[in-house]
C-alpha cells in the first residue's frame, strides 16, 4: 500500500481504529515531527494516556517498535506494541519503515526531478492530510515548495536546508534534522487544530525518508530566480520578507522586575515551534525591530521545561503549585502564560488551572505557534493588558495617552513630552512597544489616546473597543523628522479640542523647529550629493515604501529633509509596487535604476554611488561584500532631536570607506 491507493491520514485513522478494536483504547495516531508516532489512549476506568512510538532507524530499527509509556499501565503498553505490530504486518505503509537512512544529498533545481522516495508519497491531487489536499509541488533552486488547499484556505511550505540564507526572513521555521521547513503562506485561523496541521504531516515524512546526514543543495544559486513571479517565490536578498516581529511577545516578556506581570512558559524548552519566533526579542538586549523600542530590564519569568512524565502523564497539579507559590508571593500578581504545542497535544486543561487559581482578568494564555501570524498573539496579549492593569480614575482635562512611541525612558519622550506641554497638554501615560504598570492604572484619567498610523500598532489593538472607554482614540502619523514632528504636535492639539495651533504656542513650536533645521544644516552640507539604495524587486519588498507598514515613516519624504538623493532599483519587467507608485507621485527628486536578473542587481548595486542600503537584515554580508552601509528603520529616531541624531548617523555611514575597498573579503 502507499499513498496512491489511500492517505496516511487514512492509514492512520484505520490504525487507530484496529487497535482500539484489539482492545488498546487507543483514540487517535498522529505523527511527530521526529518521525515517530503519538498515540492518544484510554484506560479501562477512562483515564487518558498519551504513548509514543520513538522513531525508527538506528538501534530502534534493529530491536523493533519502542515505546514511551508515560502513565500508561505496562500492560496496556504491551498490548499496545502486540497490536501495532500485527497490524503493520497485515497493512504496511512505506511511511512506518524509515527509508534513506543513507541519503547524503538533495539536489533540487528549478523544474527539476523530485526524489523517487517523495514522488512516491507527494502527489499532486491526490496526497491528502485531513481535509487539506496536495495541490502543487515545485522544486526550485535548493527549496521545495509544498501547496496544500481546503477550500478556501490555503497552506504553503518551504523545505530547505537547515543554513539556507532564506531562512533569515522567515517568521516560523521548523527544523527537521539538517533540513527545515519554514511557513510561507498560511490562511488558516489560529489555533490550528491538530489534524490541520499539514506541516506536522510534511516533517514527519521528511524525518522518515532523509537520515542524519541528509543536506539540500541549489544548482548554485542562494535564492530562486527573481524572473519566478509567477510562483510567488522571489526573494530580496537584501530586504526579506519578515520585519516587524512578535512585538506582543516581546512586550510581556520586558516587564521589569519586580512587576506584578510573570511570564511562565509552559512546555518542552526544546520546542522548536513556539520558540523561533523569541530569538528576536528583547530578553536581554533592547528591541530589534521596533524602532522606538525602549524595553525595560526583563523582569521575572518563569521556563517550565516538561519531564518525560509530564509530556506523557500530565503536569496540571506541576502547573498548579507553580500558580499558587507565584500569587501567595504576590497576591495581585498578574500571568501570562506561553503554551506549547506539547501542553495542548497531552490534553491539559490549563485554562482550568489558570481559573481555578486566578480571576478571569488575572491572566492571559498565548499560543505564539508555528501557525499562528503575529498580529494574532498582539490582538490577544495587548487588550487583556490594559484589562488587567487599568483602574476606575477622575479624568482630567488636557491630558493625552501616548501609543506606540515607546516607554517613558525614550531618549525622546522628555523632548515630545515638552513640546506638548508648551502647548498646554500632557502625557498621561506611554503605551507600546513597552509598558508601565503605574501608567496604565491611570490610563482612562486622559480623554484622549493618540496611536501611531502603522500596521503593527493597528493590529496590536485591534482587540479593543476604543469607542466604549473613558478614553477617546485617534491615529496620528508618528513625529519623524522636523516637518512630522510639527504636524503631529499641531494633530494632537487638534484632537484633544483646542482647534488650530495658535499665538504663544506656535511660535514657541516654530522657533524649536527653526533651532533644529540649523543644527541640521551643516549636516545636509555634509551629505550634499550621497544618495542611499531602495530595491524594490517585488512586492515583498513594497513595503519600504507604505508607511503603514515601515512604523509610519514616509520614507521618502524623510530621507530628503535629512539630506540624502535616493536611488530605486526596480526589476525591469515587473510592474512598479502600488506602494512605489503612490510613495513617488508627483516627486522629481528620485532615480531610478532598473535591472533584468539576480546578478544584475548586485552589479547595478556594486557600480550605484549609493554608499548606504536601507535593508532589514542585521548582519547583511551580501550588502557589505559590495562596499555598501546597510542602514535599518532603527536609524531613525522621533522627534526634532531625534531628527538631528538620525542625520548625523546617516552621514557617519557615509563617510565610512572601510567597506569600499575591504567589503569584497565579507564571507557570506
Amino acid at each position: 500500500m502507499t499513498a496512491r491507493s489511500g492517505s496516511f491520514w487514512d492509514y492512520l485513522g484505520r490504525l487507530a481504529a484496529g487497535l482500539a478494536a484489539e482492545g488498546c483504547g487507543c483514540g487517535a495516531v498522529l505523527p511527530d515531527v521526529d518521525g515517530g508516532l503519538l498515540f492518544a489512549l484510554r484506560d479501562a476506568a477512562g483515564r487518558r494516556h498519551v504513548a509514543r512510538l520513538r522513531p525508527s532507524g538506528g538501534e530502534n530499527r534493529e530491536r523493533g517498535p519502542s515505546f514511551e509509556r508515560g502513565t500508561a499501565p505496562p500492560a496496556m503498553i504491551r498490548r499496545l506494541r502486540r497490536a501495532f505490530l500485527r497490524f503493520a504486518a497485515r497493512n504496511p505503509h512505506p511511511l512506518l519503515d524509515h527509508r534513506g537512512q543513507d541519503i547524503g544529498e538533495i539536489l533540487l533545481r528549478r523544474g527539476g526531478e523530485l526524489p523517487e522516495i517523495w514522488r512516491e508519497e507527494l502527489v499532486p491531487g491526490t496526497t491528502r492530510w485531513s481535509s487539506f489536499v496536495l495541490e502543487e509541488l515545485v522544486p526550485q533552486s535548493g527549496a521545495l515548495y509544498a501547496t496544500f488547499r481546503d477550500g478556501e484556505r490555503r497552506v504553503r511550505l518551504r523545505l530547505t536546508d537547515r543554513e539556507d540564507p532564506r531562512l533569515a526572513g522567515a517568521e516560523r521555521v521548523l527544523p527537521v534534522g539538517n533540513l527545515a521547513l519554514s511557513l510561507v503562506e498560511d490562511d488558516r485561523t489560529p489555533p490550528v487544530r491538530p489534524a490541520d496541521q499539514v506541516e506536522r504531516f510534511l516533517a514527519y515524512l521528511v524525518a522518515r525518508t532523509t537520515g542524519p546526514r541528509t543536506r539540500i543543495r541549489g544548482d548554485g544559486a542562494t535564492s530562486p530566480s527573481v524572473t519566478s513571479y509567477g510562483g510567488e517565490v522571489e526573494l530580496n536578498p537584501f530586504l526579506p520578507e519578515g520585519r516587524q516581529g512578535a512585538s506582543g511577545m516581546a512586550a510581556a516578556l520586558s516587564s521589569r522586575r519586580g512587576s506584578r506581570l510573570k511570564v511562565v512558559v509552559f512546555g518542552d524548552a526544546s520546542c522548536r515551534q513556539t520558540f523561533p519566533p523569541l530569538r528576536r526579542l528583547p530578553l536581554f538586549d533592547s528591541w530589534s525591530c521596533f524602532p522606538v523600542g525602549t524595553a525595560p530590564e526583563p523582569g521575572g519569568w518563569v521556563a517550565y521545561d516538561f519531564s518525560e512524565r509530564d509530556v506523557i502523564g500530565g503536569a496540571e497539579r506541576r502547573l498548579e503549585r507553580l500558580l499558587r507559590a507565584l500569587r501567595r508571593r504576590d497576591p495581585a500578581v498578574r500571568i501570562a502564560l506561553v503554551q506549547t504545542c506539547v501542553s495542548r497535544l497531552i490534553g491539559d486543561d490549563v485554562r482550568g488551572v489558570l481559573r481555578k487559581v486566578l480571576d478571569d482578568d488575572a491572566f492571559v494564555v498565548l499560543d505564539p505557534d508555528f501557525q499562528a501570524k503575529d498580529w494574532a498573539v498582539d490582538a490577544l496579549v495587548w487588550p487583556w493588558v490594559l484589562r488587567a492593569f487599568r483602574r476606575p480614575v477622575r479624568q482630567r482635562r488636557n491630558l493625552v495617552n501616548l501609543v506606540g512611541l515607546g516607554g517613558r525612558g525614550a531618549p525622546w519622550a522628555a523632548e515630545l513630552a515638552g513640546l506638548l506641554r508648551d502647548c498646554g497638554i500632557g502625557v498621561n501615560a506611554r503605551l507600546f512597544p513597552s509598558f508601565r504598570e503605574e501608567e496604565l492604572e491611570r490610563f482612562d484619567a486622559a480623554p484622549l489616546t493618540v496611536a501611531s498610523r502603522c500596521s503593527i500598532v493597528r493590529s496590536a489593538f485591534a482587540g479593543v473597543d476604543r469607542t466604549a472607554g473613558p478614553s477617546r482614540w485617534v491615529t496620528l502619523d508618528p513625529p519623524f523628522g522636523i516637518e512630522g514632528t510639527r504636524r503631529w504636535v499641531e494633530g494632537v492639539v487638534r484632537e484633544i479640542g483646542g482647534g488650530p495651533l495658535r499665538g504663544a504656542a506656535r511660535d514657541r513650536l516654530e522657533r524649536a523647529c527653526r533651532a533644529r533645521r540649523r543644527d541640521l544644516a551643516p549636516i545636509r552640507a555634509a551629505l550634499r550629493g550621497a544618495s542611499i539604495a531602495l530595491v524594490a524587486q517585488s512586492r515583498f519588498s513594497a513595503w519600504i515604501f507604505d508607511p503603514a507598514e515601515i512604523f509610519g515613516i514616509r520614507i521618502l519624504d524623510l530621507l530628503t529633509e535629512l539630506g540624502l538623493e535616493v536611488e530605486i532599483f526596480l526589476h525591469r519587467d515587473v510592474p512598479p509596487p502600488r506602494e512605489l507608485v503612490r510613495a513617488v507621485e508627483g516627486r522629481g527628486d528620485v532615480t531610478f535604476r532598473t535591472f533584468d536578473e539576480a546578478g544584475a542587481l548586485r552589479e547595478a548595486l556594486a557600480a550605484s554611488r549609493s554608499r548606504l542600503l536601507l535593508t532589514s537584515i542585521r548582519r547583511n554580508t551580501p550588502a557589505l561584500a559590495l562596499g555598501k552601509i546597510p542602514v535599518f528603520v532603527q536609524t531613525f529616531e522621533p522627534g526634532l532631536d531625534g531628527a538631528v541624531r538620525s542625520a548625523r548617523r546617516l552621514a557617519a555611514g557615509a563617510r565610512f570607506r572601510f567597506l569600499e575597498r575591504y567589503g569584497r573579503y565579507m564571507r557570506r
